[in-house]
């Protein structure tokens, strides 16, 4: 097995200012992941909780220190995502107050529509 066979996405590659405070990474999904085979069945949708960790792990590429996210101040998830019609997602962070670790991100559908929006920081 591969390593995509295994893990729901990837960070494929990744684009960042100097600061590191603006990321946008470009995530391929794994349709052929178990866990849409339970969410939904003969209806998959990218679980919400994912999407949290898209954020996590891009922060993590990025050469942030992320254990975990916390005061979510907002969680907006805004289209469903099926992995059989979008493979290709646009994540983009910026961090607007390192000290706080405040951020928010949007993440998008090949076709530009956004699908999820956040605001909140991490620790």
């Amino acid at each position: 097995r591969t390593k995509m066979t295994k893990k729901l996405f990837s960070i494929v590659s990744q684009d960042l200012n100097e600061s590191r405070s603006k990321i946008t990474s470009h995530i391929e999904l794994n349709p052929k992941h178990p866990v849409f085979g339970g969410h939904f069945p003969g209806q998959p949708i990218l679980p919400g909780v994912y999407m949290l960790d898209m954020i996590k792990e891009s922060l993590i590429k990025a050469g942030h220190t992320v254990n975990i996210l916390s005061n979510n101040l907002n969680i907006k998830y805004l289209h469903p995502v099926n992995p059989n019609e979008n493979v290709h997602l646009n994540l983009e962070i910026e961090i607007f107050n390192e000290a706080d670790k405040l951020i928010t991100a949007k993440s998008s559908l090949s076709d530009s529509t956004v699908h999820f929006k956040f605001k909140g920081s991490y620790i």
